[in-house]
């Protein structure tokens, strides 16, 4: 049984764009699973510190991998004249008694790396199965946000941490944005397109190859 030309375009489209998005491979730290604390333990309930501020030397990073709870970065775009920029930063955590505290943070080119301390609660402390959500901001002002790091120290309060090192937890754009991001610019096509459709009502649903083929004569294919 042959294939309309519409269809077959389609479906040729559908492959390139999971194509494209299949063979971007995250090396990103991992979300780790939360346990119950410890000097490496994840996070639960409890305030935000600040007892850094902008600028200074970098903290030296830790080779070992980040075991905590997994943190998230979003970066915002104001609708402001001009435009300013802001970064948040989260982790949720089980409550009782946690804390995230800032050490310190830079930025310099468009790249802020943050410092932070999550302390879990000392030993006889009392952390419930309830979640909560620690987070800190940095505003960039004007100045555009290029790329984040977030180095994370976890400790237990009330033990010796001084063995305790800042290890990295998040980056943002991850590198599976990066690399979906290049790809996406390189295979852009010179003129604007029209749209973009990669979802499955496409072509299996009962006005699927309808669709297409409208979309695909508008787009002279």
């Amino acid at each position: 049984m042959s294939r309309s030309r519409p269809a077959v375009a389609a479906l040729a489209v559908l492959f390139g764009a999971l194509t494209l998005i299949g063979g971007c491979q995250s090396s990103d730290p991992a979300p780790p699973v939360a346990d119950d604390g410890g000097a490496g333990g994840p996070g639960g309930s409890g305030g935000s510190g600040d007892s850094g501020g902008s600028g200074g030397n970098a903290m030296p990073p830790s080779d070992a991998k980040y075991d905590g709870p997994a943190f998230t970065v979003d970066v915002l775009q104001m609708e402001s004249f001009p435009v300013q920029y802001a970064v948040n930063y989260e982790v949720t955590v089980n409550s009782g008694g946690w804390k995230l505290i800032k050490d310190r943070e830079m930025f310099e080119g468009g790249v802020l790396t943050v410092w932070l301390t999550l302390e879990a609660p000392g030993k006889g402390e009392i952390v419930t199965m309830a979640l909560e959500t620690l987070e800190g901001r940095f505003a960039a002002g004007t100045t555009k946000v290029e790329r984040v790091e977030i180095h994370v120290k976890r400790t237990r309060r009330g033990e010796d941490n001084t063995s305790a090192a800042h290890r990295l937890a998040a980056r943002w754009p991850t590198e599976r944005q990066r690399c979906v991001s290049d790809r996406l610019s390189v295979s852009a096509p010179t003129a604007s397109p029209d749209a973009v459709q990669i979802h499955s009502e496409s072509f299996l649903t009962v006005e699927g190859p309808r669709l297409l083929a409208n979309f695909l004569g508008m787009a002279s294919v």
